[in-house]
């Protein structure tokens, strides 16, 4: 008589489920969020193709994920650090949120936007799975393991870069230099806000405005408009929601190499539990 399958259990945020001649594997199950569809279709289907892996749903928004994890059981989110949202555009506050929630939850982060404040910014904050979307996509594998034994993992690129952070220390070209109120015009002045526009966002005088940028560019030694942008974007002053959209996502990549799933049209945020 053919032995019966047991029903899933959970033990310690990890699934068990029954794999062929009675015996059993560990799975873990896992929520993918990101708001490019190709990433995400992508992303869900290369962990799909990996045994110890079941992609219980996908999710386009912020929204959309936490409406998925309340009515999914999920051990580890895989999360884009920027997708656009009225409320949670920056990803240190939704995740902060799904600590809040969700206790056993572990996340990993994905980010496209690449510069050492960046990653410092999510380190502080007790976020230590991060893998950039440069990075080759068998990273996002290695980060989710390790969340589920409650160990960090930073991929290559975003080691690098927070090992380069922390030989910068606190030099003349970092941002220790800059007061609140200029590191937020420098920022602004570099998203493309003209001087009245951020003068009247901040509640200052034009004058004012014009007199905190030029301190600011002293401080850091830049002669331009070109310089400020460059400066800004290497020190992730501009937000992430837009500097990701030119990162290359190299988790596209995972398409090609993973043949095609029924189940693929259904993942435009929706439940893909079996």
């Amino acid at each position: 008589m053919a032995m019966k399958a047991p029903r899933c259990a959970s033990f310690d945020s990890m699934a068990y489920v029954a794999c062929r001649q009675g015996r059993w594997r560990l799975t873990i199950r896992v929520v993918v969020a990101d708001d490019h569809v190709v990433i995400r279709t992508a992303l869900a289907q290369y962990l799909e193709s990996t045994p110890d892996f079941e992609v219980v749903g996908t999710a386009a928004s912020p929204g959309d994920l936490i409406a998925l994890l309340d009515s999914v059981p999920c051990d580890v989110a895989v999360i884009d650090y920027s997708m656009p949202d009225d409320r949670y555009s920056d990803g240190l506050l939704l995740l902060g949120l799904l600590d809040r929630r969700y206790d056993s939850l572990k996340t990993v982060l994905l980010t496209g936007v690449e510069n050492g404040h960046t990653f410092e910014r999510i380190r502080k904050a007790g976020h230590a799975n991060l893998v950039a979307k440069s990075d080759p996509p068998d990273h996002i594998g290695s980060a989710i393991r390790e969340a589920m034994q409650e160990r960090s993992y930073f991929s290559p690129k975003v080691r690098a870069m927070l090992i380069a952070r922390d030989l910068e220390g606190n030099s003349s070209t970092s941002l220790g230099c800059l007061t609140k109120r200029e590191a937020e015009i420098v920022r602004l002045f570099a998203e493309g806000f003209s001087s009245s526009q951020i003068a009247e966002r901040i509640g200052r005088s034009h004058k004012t405005t014009n007199a905190q940028k030029i301190s600011a560019m002293k401080k850091l030694g830049l002669r331009g408009d070109a310089d400020l942008y460059r400066f800004a974007m290497a020190h992730g002053l501009i937000l992430a929601s837009q500097a990701a959209r030119e990162g290359h996502l190299a988790v596209q990549e995972a398409v090609i190499s993973v043949s095609d799933d029924p189940g693929t049209d259904q993942a435009d945020g929706v439940n893909l539990s079996r």
